[in-house]
């Protein structure tokens, strides 16, 4: 794999999977701007993981009109997958999606997604927050989890403006 910057918000990820090379041009995301935490203005962006369970995690970007949420698990065979979920700025439950479709080395097949579940993040501080998470691999994938745990972000907390 290689990550090239093309400018300030552009980069060209190339790859080269079982002989077969090819890349993508990624675009960065606008800031999103800030969210309430406890009342106060705050980014809750970042990557939040439980300590005490190690191997899975969550991506957020959050901000005053949308929060979105990138899951990190694993399904019954113990493969790593992730899902999607995005909701409006205030809301706590955030429908989590699975898709399917996309392959770098495959011949084109439409991106598609379906429901699998919803996490509901309670963050009581910028660097700490209650999951739960209840989502289902849908065929052909299979699998469950079901955890309700706390999280601290990775890192420091951004800052952000209102």
């Amino acid at each position: 794999m290689r990550l090239s910057v093309i400018d300030a918000n552009h980069l060209q990820f190339g790859f080269d999977v079982d002989g077969v090379a090819g890349s993508e041009t990624l675009s960065a995301l606008p800031l999103p701007g800030c969210t309430t935490v406890s009342g106060q203005t705050a980014s809750l962006d970042g990557f939040w993981y439980d300590p005490t369970f190690a191997g899975f995690g969550y991506s957020i970007v959050a901000g005053s009109a949308q929060r979105s949420v990138a899951a990190y698990l694993y399904d019954r065979s113990g493969i790593a997958r992730w899902m999607l979920g995005a909701a409006g700025g205030t809301d706590n439950r955030i429908s989590m999606l699975q898709f399917s479709g996309f392959c770098p080395t495959c011949s084109y097949v439409p991106v598609l997604s379906a429901g699998a579940g919803s996490l509901v993040l309670a963050a009581s501080q910028p660097n700490a927050a209650q999951f739960t998470l209840g989502v289902e691999w849908l065929p052909p994938l299979q699998g469950r989890w079901s955890v309700d745990h706390a999280v601290i972000k990775l890192g420091d907390n951004l800052s952000c403006t209102p």
